[in-house]
């Protein structure tokens, strides 16, 4: 039998819902058999300050528990972007004393191996029931399977003995973040849909876009705000929601929108603004707490730019009235984009479809014509449409046609609501 044993505790706050009366293993075996170390009073002396480290109160043991807390040799799930924390302790359960003692505790992944901790020199000797104890933390940064490799390797009567346990745990995404992105004519807009695949609430501390070099993030929420949770000193940088403390339920999720425009250094090529960012636009710097405040950190990958349009000329409807009104006329206005630094001629609109047949006439298209766009350059165009039903209408094709060869460039959708 092994002289030295360790025990391993996890170090969290204590979990409000509790599923259980306490996620820890709990092991009676722990103590050592004090009538086997001493005798008489140097038992009564020895046994004070051992059980003292590590019996439960009676407070405790109401609850149904005894003896010594401890992980099991499988501890359940971390989250990614946690800190694993745990207290380690090494006790000789022995008889006799034990000498040259070297500990180290590693955790190992899928991927790697990193030592938490390791005596710089080996520990002179460990007496019968005496006790090492210390601390190790390592932060979560890959979904695995972990196994903590506790070893130790000591003289025993001038004989080496070498003593490893194996505890194991896996670590799971807590988050799932989707991301769409929409390009319009004067800005980029981001949306993050933040979902918590945990089984219990979250609090979202604030959710930040770092964005990259010459692309500048702008307000695109009434929630907006530059200001800053007290525990982080970067957190005044643009991008950021305010640390409103969003509490996610289990399986719920939370939208976030941001606006994208290329800064100050970059200029515009196109007349009137036409903006099409492309390539990687940042990255989405979340931070979260659990039940009773323990602090998640994940930063997702390079969030990228939808692929860049093939379409050398191309249609977007950019204005509608806020208030369209049955058989009373309005203007639908139209912007033609060049994405081709050559000069494209003879542009116009046609509607492809029967008009009226969807609740919406084409009244006039006399100034849906272009007779010249230059490279990148861009114009606006309008038409006159005349609501004849109520309800939501939305004529399906609106076509942007090249007028020398009668090909269609581009084709759009007009929709709005009709109020009596």
């Amino acid at each position: 039998m092994h002289a030295l044993a360790f025990r391993v505790c996890r170090l969290c706050r204590p979990d409000i819902p509790a599923e259980q009366v306490i996620g820890l293993g709990v092991r009676q075996d722990f103590l050592p058999d004090h009538s086997t170390l001493c005798s008489g009073s140097d038992a009564q002396e020895a046994r004070g300050p051992f059980e003292s480290r590590t019996n439960i109160d009676d407070s405790v043991q109401a609850f149904g528990l005894k003896g010594v807390l401890e992980l099991p040799q499988s501890f359940g799930t971390i989250h990614l972007g946690e800190a694993f924390t745990s207290y380690i302790s090494v006790g000789n359960y022995s008889s006799a004393t034990v000498e040259d003692v070297v500990i180290k505790v590693e955790l190992q992944s899928t991927r790697q191996k990193v030592i938490l901790y390791e005596t710089a020199m080996p520990l002179p000797q460990l007496a019968p029931g005496e006790r090492h104890d210390f601390i190790v933390k390592h932060d979560i940064k890959e979904i695995s399977s972990y196994t903590l490799i506790c070893s130790t390797s000591y003289t025993d009567k001038g004989e080496t003995a070498y003593q490893p346990q194996y505890f194991k745990f896996v670590a799971q995404n807590p988050l799932s973040v989707r991301t769409k992105i929409r390009s319009l004519t004067t800005q980029t807009f981001l949306e993050a849909c933040v979902e918590n695949m945990t089984s219990k609430p979250l609090v979202l501390a604030y959710v930040r876009l770092d964005a990259a070099p010459n692309i500048a993030v702008v307000p695109a929420s009434s929630a907006w705000s530059e200001g800053s949770p007290s525990d982080d000193p970067q957190s005044s940088l643009p991008g950021q929601y305010p640390d409103s403390l969003q509490v996610v339920d289990a399986g719920g999720s939370k939208n976030f929108l941001y606006a994208l425009r290329p800064d100050q250094s970059t200029t515009l090529s196109a007349e009137g603004g036409g903006i099409s960012l492309s390539g990687a636009l940042g990255k989405l710097e979340i931070r979260w707490r659990g039940n009773l405040g323990q602090l998640g950190r994940l930063q997702t990958q390079q969030i990228m730019a939808n692929a860049a349009n093939s379409k050398d000329v191309e249609l977007l409807v950019t204005s509608l009235p806020e208030v369209v009104y049955l058989e009373l006329p309005f203007l639908a206005t139209l912007l033609m984009k060049s994405n081709v630094d050559s000069v494209v001629e003879a542009l116009a609109l046609r509607i492809s479809e029967q008009p009226g047949a969807n609740g919406l006439a084409v009244e006039d298209m006399s100034a849906a014509f272009v007779s010249r766009l230059d490279g990148y350059g861009s114009r606006t165009v309008s038409i006159t449409l005349l609501p004849l039903q109520e309800g939501l209408q939305k004529l399906q094709a609106v076509e942007l046609i090249s007028q020398a060869d009668d090909r269609v460039l581009d084709t759009v959708s007009v929709e709005c609501f009709v109020n009596r």
